[in-house]
């Protein structure tokens, strides 16, 4: 029996692993791909600088919207705007005609010298059932070390010294 289950440990192992991996994957799967950010665009007025952009997805979720300013000429320009306001940052709800205000002379007081900036604009979905993912991989962990220590190798310790001799046995052999 114990050899059977030592020849099974990898089998339960790899079987537990995947079992619990497919939801994980699954549910980073859906909410990476439901999530898109199109029509972003941009117009001054006065001092500020208006983004408006269309979030699609579930409308019942929380987002994590990012904007940074971009430069056609010099593809590793990145800047992300500080003083900005509106649905930026965490917000619930997708939707059109999304809008950020961006006080650009706060971040750049003699402003910005050439005409081929661009934003772009991030969403990422906040899952609902986030704690659950957690759970889950705590699970994993647990039935691992479980599956682990049941079905291990076991071994047994040898403690090297000297011991006494038996007694009945002649001392000096």
């Amino acid at each position: 029996m114990r050899a059977l289950m030592v020849r099974l440990r990898p089998l339960c192992l790899l079987l537990a692993s995947l079992l619990l991996t497919e939801p994980l994957a699954a549910a980073f799967a859906i909410s990476a791909e439901d999530v898109f950010v199109k029509n972003v665009r941009f117009e001054v007025s006065g001092n500020k600088i208006l983004i408006t952009y269309d979030l699609t997805g579930p409308s019942d979720q929380t987002y994590v919207i990012k904007v940074t300013l971009k430069r056609r000429q010099i593809p590793s320009y990145e800047y992300v705007p500080k003083t900005v306001t509106g649905n930026v940052g965490e917000m619930k709800n997708s939707g059109t005609d999304r809008k950020i205000s961006w006080d650009m002379f706060r971040d750049y007081p003699n402003g910005l010298e050439g005409d081929d900036y661009y934003f772009r604009v991030e969403a990422t979905m906040i899952s609902q059932g986030s704690s659950f993912l957690y759970y889950l991989g705590g699970g994993a962990a647990v039935v691992g070390a479980a599956a682990y220590f049941l079905l291990g190798k076991k071994t047994e310790t040898v403690v090297e010294g000297n011991f006494p001799q038996p007694s009945g046995r002649p001392s000096g052999y």
